[in-house]
């Protein structure tokens, strides 16, 4: 038998993030750790820094010709990335 004031875990965690206002972080967190689960070690070893900022999720490659190619991919990131996540976080990718 359940109190009146008794939640689940998941929806605790939820109201914890609002209430300390943290939840964009928390996304952004996400975000990040999608793009190393998603995109594989050879992509991963070649970012030298990722992060979000306003939907948007900025990736700095040391190679160039990665840096072309996956350019012409980003509807597919954007897409990957939110799937992964679960949530439709990202927006927009800047590959640079």
């Amino acid at each position: 038998m359940r109190n009146a004031n008794e939640v689940s875990l998941g929806e605790a965690i939820k109201q914890m993030l609002q209430t300390y206002k943290i939840e964009g972080k928390h996304n952004a967190y996400l975000a990040v750790k999608a793009w190393e689960s998603v995109m594989g070690k050879m992509i991963n070893n070649r970012t030298k820094s990722i992060y979000v900022k306003d939907e948007t999720l900025f990736v700095f490659l040391s190679s160039s010709v990665l840096r072309q190619e996956l350019n012409f991919g980003k509807t597919k990131i954007i897409d990957l990335i939110n799937k992964e996540v679960g949530k439709n976080i990202i927006k927009n990718v800047e590959i640079k």
